[in-house]
């Protein structure tokens, strides 16, 4: 199974996306566009060894970019950028057996 995360990544659309990171992107986020800004989500995710996506971030001017990843541990929160301008802000939530779709866990 492996470590999983939810991740959305908010770009301006007028900011070149390097070949590799286009690619991961494509391949595995959703996107969507509001005026001048497409958002990259996706949930579930394996996200580990993506160093190149980190070092493009790196290179970014943060008013251009808002990153939020949330990974499975209580305080695995991860941000970057201008993320509040870009209206994305991270949530956990809590899960219990109440909230398994399993009818038999109800069985008395």
């Amino acid at each position: 199974m492996g470590y999983r995360s939810s991740i959305c990544f908010a770009i301006k659309n007028d900011v070149a996306l390097p070949l590799d990171v286009n690619n991961l992107l494509t391949d595995y986020f959703i996107k969507r566009s509001i005026n001048d800004v497409n958002y990259y989500s996706v949930e579930d995710i394996k996200w580990r060894g993506v160093s190149f996506f980190e070092e493009f971030l790196s290179e970014l001017d943060e008013e251009l970019y808002g990153f939020v990843r949330v990974g499975e541990g209580n305080d695995d929160v991860e941000t970057s950028g201008n993320f509040d301008d870009f209206e994305i802000y991270p949530y956990t939530s809590i899960v219990t057996p109440f909230d398994k779709e399993d009818d038999d866990f109800f069985e008395v």
